[in-house]
């Protein structure tokens, strides 16, 4: 959308005009822009993807319903603005859906942690964010996504994949299918059915987390449009999964993929520093979480491959199938690492 476009949209939620609008690349779903007002107020507008989000407005209300459990001293939460006819979202003639949240300036996210403190922080982030949530009942939150990371769905969706694909991702993918098929089984194999549900980000990784450039301390979690019932495991596995892994997601080069021992151990003293709020089965699950998060998105992003890339944005026509085996190497290394990782937690939570 042009700019005249966007600053229409803005004036159905402010009186005062939106002068700069810069399009913000990063995020794989949700199209957005980063706005300035005529009195130097900055803002984020996005417009949320149907596609993924069916019925926005639950998405918009279980945001709404949790914001006051994050208002903390130490924790800078996000703001939404309703639009002036006190509406949570706006609706184009198009039938897309705008919402406008507050921009936190002097803040930054990392794709990777630039050092290790990054990690420590990054733990201590999550368990910041899940002890002022603790209260939250569960079952007041809509289900925005249903069976968001269930493996046994996320494996279901895959195998009808198999069934539609052409047949030239079908040939490219076939060598994957007795590691997926073996995996699938360890990781379904280690899940407990002892944990509780609990008010969940579910999609904590590194980029969804601001720190603040300066002295790069935890600010926030961001992207709360999956906030919504499901297990600790998901959001600590799913913030692991890129705080301890060397590479990026879309690594093509496996061999610079590595497991950090030293962030995975700086990440839980972090989380340490929130005693009280876990179960014991919780801190038992973290170990495989490491895994199993990682392995259900490989899945996730190699169906869509399999399915011609509807639903990650994707730069070049192998980028899903690039982050299905960066995902697929880095669950492997975890595996791997089991012992190590309860060991730490162990040590470190007791």
């Amino acid at each position: 959308m042009d700019k005249p476009g966007i600053q229409e949209i803005f004036s159905k939620f402010s009186d005062c005009p939106a002068i700069s609008v810069k399009p913000v690349s990063q995020g794989l779903i949700n199209t957005t822009f980063l706005l300035t007002d005529q009195d130097g107020k900055q803002f984020i507008l996005q417009q949320v993807n149907r596609e993924v989000f069916p019925e926005p407005l639950q998405l918009m209300q279980n945001i709404e319903r949790a914001l006051p459990l994050l208002s903390d001293t130490d924790y800078h939460a996000l703001a939404l603005y309703r639009t002036l006819g006190d509406e949570l979202l706006f609706r184009d003639h198009h039938e897309n859906y705008w919402r406008l949240l507050s921009y936190i300036p002097g803040s930054e996210a990392y794709d990777l942690p630039p050092e290790l403190k990054i990690a420590e922080r990054a733990g201590w982030l999550v368990g910041k964010f899940h002890s002022l949530l603790q209260t939250a009942d569960p079952s007041e939150y809509h289900v925005v996504i249903p069976d968001f990371h269930s493996l046994q769905h996320r494996y279901r969706q895959f195998e009808e994949a198999l069934q539609q694909a052409k047949e030239e991702r079908l040939a490219k993918i076939k060598p994957l299918l007795g590691f997926i098929t073996h995996t699938a089984a360890i990781l379904q194999e280690y899940n407990s059915d002892e944990l509780p549900v609990r008010l969940c980000h579910n999609d904590t990784k590194l980029n969804n987390m601001l720190f603040s450039k300066d002295e790069k301390e935890p600010l926030c979690l961001i992207d709360l449009d999956t906030l919504m019932p499901g297990y600790l495991h998901y959001d600590l596995g799913d913030a692991l999964r890129t705080v301890v892994n060397t590479a990026a997601e879309d690594e093509q080069a496996l061999e610079n993929i590595s497991f950090s021992k030293e962030h995975f151990t700086a990440f839980i003293e972090g989380l340490g520093q929130h005693p009280g709020f876990m179960t014991e089965e919780e801190k038992k699950e973290i170990a495989n979480s490491v895994a199993y998060m990682p392995f259900l998105h490989g899945l996730r992003a190699l169906t869509d491959y399999l399915m011609g890339d509807v639903y990650y944005k994707v730069n070049s026509p192998e980028q899903n199938l690039d982050r299905s085996l960066s995902l697929f190497r880095f669950a492997e290394l975890a595996l791997a690492e089991r012992s190590f990782m309860q060991g730490v937690v162990q040590r470190i939570l007791g």
